[in-house]
């Protein structure tokens, strides 16, 4: 939910939420950590979420005359 709000924010307008039973591939909980990489590879990400965010719509703005085109169900 925090996602779609800073997306909304973004593109300046509200999501049509469908909220829908759990599928059994659902991820319950997230504990995702780069600690491992950083230690391991000296990785560091490159991009923040805000920045990421931001460089997503600014693509998918530009694409969209074929991006909107490809199904997602």
């Amino acid at each position: 939910n925090q996602l779609i709000h800073m997306i909304e924010e973004r593109v300046g307008e509200k999501a049509q939420v469908v909220y829908r039973e759990r599928h059994p591939a659902d991820m319950l909980s997230n504990w995702a950590n780069v600690d491992k990489a950083r230690r391991l590879l000296d990785w560091n990400p490159q991009v923040s979420l805000s920045d990421g965010l931001d460089r997503l719509i600014q693509w998918y703005q530009a694409e969209k005359s074929w991006v909107s085109q490809i199904a997602t169900e």
